[in-house]
This record gives structure tokens, sequence and C-alpha cells, in this order.
């Protein structure tokens, strides 16, 4: 299974990476923040190690963490910014958060397949 594919419900996310997921999607602290609905401060904070994600934003944060160290998965969402913009992409990150909790390590890639190649309409 790849690493990127795990049962990723006990992991934590560090500063560092999450500055990655940010530099990797080419995002400023203001646009990954309205990716994520938060401030810019509290990506500064994050980034910083002065707190901690946690609840549905961890959980984002570890979607995007699988999501970019995965080349295929790392363009469909680079492609979903720049083609569909923040609040669509936000929507779709919705579905693949819902996804990657699927336990079938198969499942689960297959939704996030199907999920980032378009098929169905994910609204907020």
């Amino acid at each position: 299974m790849s690493r990127s594919l795990r049962n990723r419900s006990n992991d934590e996310i560090r500063a560092r990476e999450i500055k990655r997921i940010r530099d990797v999607l080419d995002l400023s602290k203001e646009r990954f923040a309205q990716l994520l609905s938060v401030s810019s401060k509290t990506i500064f904070r994050w980034e910083n190690d002065e707190s901690l994600p946690a609840g549905i934003k961890l959980q984002t944060l570890q979607t995007l963490h699988a999501l970019v160290e995965v080349r295929e998965w790392r363009e469909a969402i680079l492609s979903l910014l720049d083609s569909r913009g923040i609040p669509a992409t936000a929507s779709i990150l919705d579905a693949l958060n819902a996804a990657f909790a699927v336990h079938d390590p198969q499942l689960r890639q297959q939704l996030v397949k199907t999920i980032l190649n378009g098929q169905g309409d994910y609204q907020r």
C-alpha cells in the first residue's frame, strides 16, 4: 500500500509539512487560508508551530498532504485550482476527505481517482 494511502486517523501534521503543502500548491498564505476556510493568521500560526490544526482542518491537511505526495493527484489538484478556483477546489476537498476516511485501501484509491477525474458534482 502506498505511504500516502495509509490510514491517517492518528497522524499529526507538522508545521514544515503544512508549509510544504502550501508551497507545492503554489498558494499564498491568504489563498491557502481561503482553501481551508481559516484566517491567514491561523496559517501563520500553524506554519510557525504556534498552534496545531484540529478536527476537519487537520483532516483536510492530511488529505492534501496525501494528495501532493502522488504526482498524478498533485497535478489534478493544481489543475483544479487553476481551472475551477479556490471555492470549487474546497468543495472537492470535502469529498476527498470522505474518500480518505474509507478503510479499504483499494476502494479509497478508486474513490480518489474518481473524484479527481471530475466524476460527480460536489457542492458545499
